[in-house]
């Protein structure tokens, strides 16, 4: 699914795309049940289409029950990726 094709998507599509690109890339142990996406500290709705949302920004929250916090996730994120870039450098 390129930029392109985002067009069409939905909520719940971009939810999916950050969960296998991302997270299960990244190895960070959370399931797709587990993960939001907010705006503004509500839950947006994932049949909602991405088109009619004027705001881009999105916060990602995981469940209380996710074996972890969302900072240490994006800890793991960032460490993966600078590890990823610098082996292949």
């Amino acid at each position: 699914m390129g930029l392109q094709s985002l067009d069409g998507a939905t909520v719940g599509e971009l939810k999916k795309r950050i969960h296998t690109d991302i997270l299960k890339r990244n190895d960070v142990d959370v399931t797709l049940s587990q993960i939001t996406l907010e705006q503004n500290d509500k839950r947006v709705p994932e049949k909602k289409a991405l088109h009619t949302i004027t705001e881009n920004a999105f916060t990602l929250r995981f469940s209380d029950d996710a074996p972890v916090r969302e900072a240490e996730a994006l800890e793991l994120v960032k460490h993966r990726i600078r590890t990823r870039f610098n082996a292949s450098g």
